[in-house]
């Protein structure tokens, strides 16, 4: 805690955007998404480090939480993370002559699938953070790696 709101990224989201240690969030995860803005340095400001703003994000998706998506969302632009044509995410805010940020890239591309599809809970569940509103959106012949095929409309 000697580092509270002076972190550069967000540790303590790694269960909930790469690798799950319970069949659902933990106490201890739920609370560090709810702070996530708080122990992060200058997050409040908008200003983000590296993949924070990308691991904010893919949390958002796998909490579920639409409202906490479009926040971290609404960020991007507002936090100098990417151009003003969404071409490249910058390594940090305002880092606008450094090389953009696969890494972060990456985050963004699995929120935005994981908004529409996901298993990370060992459950298959279509639109659990739907972020869409009223768009359209189907699927067909959904298969999973232990064999589940699903068709929905």
């Amino acid at each position: 805690m000697s580092d509270y709101g002076t972190q550069k990224h967000p540790v303590q989201l790694n269960g909930l955007a790469y690798l799950p240690i319970a069949d659902g969030p933990t106490a201890p995860e739920i609370r560090a998404y709810e702070i996530r803005y708080e122990s992060t340095d200058l997050a409040k400001k908008p200003y983000f480090f590296g993949w924070t703003l990308g691991e904010f994000l893919l949390a958002a998706s796998r909490m579920q939480d639409t409202a906490g998506w479009q926040k971290d969302w609404n960020n991007v632009r507002s936090s100098n993370y990417t151009d003003e044509n969404w071409v490249q995410i910058y390594e940090t805010s305002d880092a606008t002559v450094q090389s953009f940020y696969v890494t972060t890239h990456g985050l963004f591309t699995q929120s935005l699938y994981s908004n529409i599809i996901s298993d990370y809970w060992g459950k298959l569940v279509i639109a659990p953070c739907n972020v869409y509103g009223d768009s359209k959106v189907s699927f067909g012949n959904v298969h999973s790696l232990l064999g589940l095929k699903r068709a929905v409309r």
